[in-house]
């Protein structure tokens, strides 16, 4: 009876693993067929602008709304787009005296918005980094939604230029870090 127990249990078990295995190749070779595939081996997969995902507009008839923001292909009521050359204004043409840190997704900048009243943290993304454009969307969807006090805010983003930017409220005082490890 155990051996009949084993060979029937180990029979369903490669059954069931048979069965999994194929239903990824039909997956795979599905996704492949209607052009969902994307090789991760690809060299620009992960940093092209946002318009050339399969957006609306294209960078070069990327337009301004009537605050000179860029026009973004991401919904409007998620948070501000910024262009381009705002960016460059609050932080001075990224000048590295301001740069507050740098991690994994690029370095962060000290900056200024709307005319020197708001301070901002600017958060450019380096192109060597491992975060791609379906990650830079969902953290923007992500955070423009979160609202604690314990959380710095996401103000805004730019996706002009081929760049990935996105602009959070600016913690005056240090990094979380620095008050838990006094650094």
């Amino acid at each position: 009876k155990s051996n009949t127990a084993i060979v029937a249990g180990a029979a369903s078990g490669a059954v069931v693993l048979a069965l999994i295995i194929g239903f990824c190749v039909f997956g795979a070779y599905r996704r492949r067929k209607r052009g969902d595939y994307q090789p991760a081996s690809d060299a620009t997969s992960g940093w092209l602008p946002l318009s050339l995902y399969g957006n609306s507009h294209s960078a070069g008839s990327a337009k301004t709304n009537t605050t000179g923001s860029y026009a973004s292909s991401l919904p409007s009521n998620l948070c501000r787009h910024f262009s381009f050359a705002e960016i460059k204004a609050a932080t001075k043409n990224f000048d590295e005296s301001r740069v507050l840190g740098v991690g994994g997704f690029g370095k962060v900048y000290r900056g200024e918005i709307d005319g020197g009243t708001t301070k901002v943290a600017i958060k450019r993304g380096n192109p060597m980094s491992e975060q791609g454009v379906h990650e830079f969307q969902t953290e923007i969807e992500m955070l423009s939604k979160l609202r604690h006090r314990h959380l710095v805010s996401l103000i805004g983003y730019c996706e002009e230029n081929c760049e990935m930017i996105l602009v959070y409220d600016y913690m005056a005082h240090g990094t979380m870090r620095e008050h838990l490890y006094k650094t």
